[in-house]
């Protein structure tokens, strides 16, 4: 190695750490007051409370919101995990922008194995600030683990195109795509990397696509054991989905709305920059790779994911369900490596260079507003935290037993039931109370008008069985744990 380099390499080495601290601020400060407290971010962090707690790891994960399946439990035992290893209040919450934080190493890597460390340096930028990444690190869900294990899978399709790979490396490449598949099924298309990979040497791979099949199979077990025991629930019900194009909600779609109104609001998402800009970028990234391909200086490699690209990029045209944004974690790292791509092309000349250097600028400037929106506290997690606070010191010898009318509110029923648990205020046995909005729909008992303090009332003279009768449903770690994830079994 010469000494430019080494020079090289060590520069983009600070660069690679002074752009994680960046990544780690963005996702890290104002926490955890940023965190939301909406319905999946409450009941996931029960329920890796009580999986935690009783080393209960489920056969499944979160019910889908579109369709009557669910996908793998894998984003639970990750968590579970590590609430088991960091047993704190808030675990969960911070395992999911601790985790983003290995997007950015990955897109790093990304560009280092595609051109050299300078690409590695620009993916890693727009991977840290990324407002379609920085966002997603205050919630806690399923698809948010989507665009780390996208990454993972396209770097190792690289690595497997410049060499042969031993054959545990495949099985790896499995592991990783079937838990992604798992987290969420919109990682199903990115198993057109291996089936690329494998096709360009198809005679010499027929052992690493058994050991990738294997690693599959591995990931996909406990979902195929619930399954077997529930007539095959996830399979029809995708069966269903399909069926009813979507869900059977009526989607207009066509080549105009697509190119014109979808693709310039998502590709500006992930870009962080207004839409008409993200339309000159867009222009740019188009126009400069269209120029480099009539030039054949692209390379084998990536043409290759420009290929894969376009087939995602028709098959999403004609897919008729809802084309929302947080669905398609998948896409982010290939719009990345395009846009960063550009960059890179034109800092290969002096001139170019000062171009890319005020066009990266330029992006970063739209950027931190946008990400400096996301730090800032969210209401529903003050709100039901100071609710929480209220009760506990109004009543500080009290510990509850936290009633709820169906699933009305249930955001701040799982949030409240969260707050008093970790205070040990929650008690299956514990004084009962109920919470009460302008929504609530199901019949108070009679003789019931004492409140606590507003919108909770003294249950505590009314039995169990005449609070289920009227829709009333007990809310616990134990309780969201069984309703979401063993209902099966009933």
């Amino acid at each position: 190695m010469n000494k430019k380099n080494a020079f090289s390499q060590k520069r983009s080495l600070l660069f690679l750490f002074a752009i994680l601290l960046l990544g780690i601020i963005v996702r890290f400060y104002n926490t955890p007051d940023r965190f939301g407290f909406d319905k999946d971010p409450t009941r996931d962090v029960l329920i890796t409370i009580y999986g935690a707690e009783n080393l209960s790891f489920p056969l499944i994960g979160p019910h889908s919101g579109i369709g009557s399946f669910t996908f793998g439990p894998w984003y639970y035992y990750f968590l579970i995990i590590f609430q088991l290893l960091f047993p704190f209040d808030y675990a969960p919450f911070y395992f999911i922008p601790l985790f983003s934080l290995l997007f950015i190493i990955v897109m790093y890597f990304i560009g280092l194995v595609l051109r050299d460390e300078k690409l590695g340096v620009i993916l890693a930028l727009i991977a840290a600030i990324s407002p379609a990444q920085v966002g997603p690190t205050a919630g806690l869900s399923n698809p948010n683990l989507v665009s780390v294990h996208a990454a993972l899978s396209i770097l190792i399709f690289l690595f497997y195109l410049r060499k042969q790979q031993p054959l545990w490396f495949s099985f790896v490449w499995g592991i990783i795509l079937g838990i992604g598949i798992n987290h969420h099924y919109q990682m199903l298309p990115l198993l057109l990397l291996p089936a690329v990979a494998f096709a360009l040497n198809f005679r010499k791979a027929l052992k690493e696509i058994a050991a990738l099949f294997i690693g599959l199979v591995i990931t996909f077990l406990p979902l195929l054991i619930f399954n077997f025991l529930s007539q095959w629930h996830t399979f029809w019900g995708i069966i269903a989905f399909i069926r009813e194009r979507g869900g059977g909600i009526y989607i207009p779609n066509s080549w105009k709305i697509y190119l014109l109104s979808f693709w310039p609001t998502f590709w500006s998402y992930v870009l962080g920059v207004p839409v008409n800009i993200g339309v000159l970028y867009a222009i740019l990234v188009v126009g400069s790779h269209g120029y480099y391909f009539f030039k054949k200086k692209l390379s084998t490699d990536y043409l290759l994911l420009i290929g894969i690209f376009l087939i995602f990029f028709l098959g999403l045209r004609y897919y008729s369900g809802a084309r929302e944004h947080y669905y398609l974690f998948f896409l982010h790292p290939f719009l990345m490596i395009f846009i960063g791509s550009t960059f890179w092309y034109l800092f290969q000349n002096r001139l170019t260079g000062i171009i890319a250097v005020i066009l990266i600028a330029l992006q970063v400037f739209f950027i931190f507003p946008e990400d400096l929106k996301r730090l800032d506290d969210r209401l529903d997690h003050l709100t039901i935290r100071n609710e929480a606070k209220r009760l506990i010191n109004k009543f500080p010898s009290l510990s509850y037993a936290l009633y709820n009318c169906q699933d009305i509110e249930i955001n701040r029923a799982q949030g409240l039931a969260f707050f008093l648990y970790r205070q040990k205020k929650l008690s299956e046995n514990g004084f009962k109370i109920g919470l009460v909005g302008p929504n609530t729909s199901c019949r108070l008992p009679q003789n019931v008008n004492k409140e606590l303090i507003p919108n909770i009332l003294d249950f505590s003279q009314v039995t169990p069985s005449d609070l289920s009768q009227n829709g009333w449903r007990l809310i616990t770690p134990k309780s969201v744990y069984t309703t979401t994830l063993e209902w099966w079994k009933k």
